[in-house]
């Protein structure tokens, strides 16, 4: 997974993006501590998003840190972590041509997700609903991140949102700030 991030302070966002390259297996691996894990982390320039090329080298060096722990990890299990990062060709500069918003453009900031391989099981939760007007098993995971429906509530900093890019098509918003719990809501109950 990639996490782009671009912080907010006072109204204004950030000259620069941070960018980490996680292999979510690495932490699952018996008998290696947290800090012998290597999470690469750059840093850019706000306007100019890591393309491929830069995608990759950071790749390579948790696939590093991957090597020098392999006299410790199960060879199936590295060649798998080892399969996902030679997989993971991810360029964030290409995408932000075809996404849209919201993005690191001028003033934009937040925090982006590029997960590959994602789980099969996210899909299933994304997609099977039981009824148009029920929420799904992700939905109901990301819905009340935040607290929006008890009258005292201030908003909040963080506007939780997630979008589904399903092919070539506009994205869906599964969740956005419309689908959390309002004051009015909360008081309808």
């Amino acid at each position: 997974m990639l996490v782009l991030t671009r912080a907010k302070v006072d109204g204004k966002a950030e000259d620069s993006i941070t960018a980490a390259y996680i292999h979510w297996g690495l932490f699952e691996l018996p008998g290696i501590d947290l800090d012998e894990i290597v999470i690469p982390l750059e840093t850019f320039k706000a306007d100019t998003l890591p393309n491929l090329v830069d995608v990759q080298e950071m790749v390579s060096k948790a696939r590093d840190s991957l090597e020098s722990l392999a006299s410790r990890i199960d060879e199936k299990v590295a060649k798998s972590i080892r399969n996902d990062m030679d997989a993971f060709k991810v360029d964030p500069r290409d995408a932000s041509t075809y996404l849209g918003q919201p993005s690191f453009d001028l003033n934009g900031s937040g925090t982006h997700f590029y997960i590959l391989p994602a789980d099969e099981i996210i899909q299933d939760d994304i997609d099977d609903r039981d009824e148009s007007t029920k929420a799904t098993r992700f939905e109901k995971n990301l819905i009340g991140f935040t607290n929006t429906m008890t009258p005292e509530f201030r908003k909040p900093k963080i506007i939780t949102r997630f979008r589904d890019h399903v092919d070539e098509g506009e994205p869906l918003e599964r969740v956005g700030e419309k689908a959390f719990f309002s004051c009015k809501t909360h008081d309808l109950i």
